[in-house]
């Protein structure tokens, strides 16, 4: 039986109302009992706390909310400040589409992206050199929102040990991607350009 709260009336008998009054309590243990150690016997402390998913809700002046919100396929726990629009990741919003590729919104409002690459055999940039560019848009991993202004990004040669010919550097970076250049200067016929493996750190607001 559910809950009834409008047991007891003032006209109510309690013998014929203990049937009532008896589930009204069984369903306050069970409700009490939720996240919580049981009743019986526990000192009222929480064991987990389960937030379900909701809109971002409104907070008054010296109020701060948690809540839950669904990013891409997952749910992430958020932050609402005083009933600003802005919307702080907690828990670090993650995104991991493949093996070489993820992004973690962090606490403060900061963004990282990170991931592995191969530039092109060469050419394709004005220098001539090996060219590969990273989208860094919002929207281009499921909840990724984007950068708000340029961000920092390091880059690091993934070639095997030995290859003091070749190099990755940063080309270019603005708020839609990153480019990477890279040399091989051993390469046949002998060219600046050729393709080299790298990993990148992209780090923002």
């Amino acid at each position: 039986m559910a809950y009834n709260p409008s047991i007891p009336q003032a006209s109510d008998v309690p013998a014929t109302s203990q049937g009532q009054l008896l589930a009204n309590f069984q369903a306050l243990q069970t409700y009490l009992s939720l996240n919580h150690e049981d009743i019986v016997g526990g000192t009222g402390k929480h064991t987990h706390v389960t937030i379900p998913v909701l809109a971002a809700p409104t907070t008054a002046a010296g109020e701060l909310a948690l809540y839950a919100k669904t990013v891409g396929a997952d749910t992430e726990l958020y932050m609402r400040r005083d009933n600003v629009a802005t919307e702080i990741p907690v828990g670090g919003g993650t995104f991991a589409g493949t093996a070489t590729i993820g992004y973690s919104l962090l606490p403060g409002g900061l963004k990282m992206l990170w991931g592995e690459a191969v530039t092109s055999a060469g050419g394709a940039d004005p220098d001539g050199y090996g060219y590969r560019t990273i989208s860094t848009a919002a929207g281009v991993f499921p909840g990724w929102p984007g950068f708000t202004i340029n961000p920092t990004a390091q880059i690091t040669l993934r070639n095997s040990g030995g290859n003091f010919n070749r190099n990755a550097y940063l080309y270019s970076v603005n708020l839609a991607n990153i480019a990477v250049a890279s040399v091989h200067t051993n390469a046949t016929p002998a060219t600046l350009s050729g393709s080299n493996s790298f990993t990148y750190l992209i780090i923002g607001r």
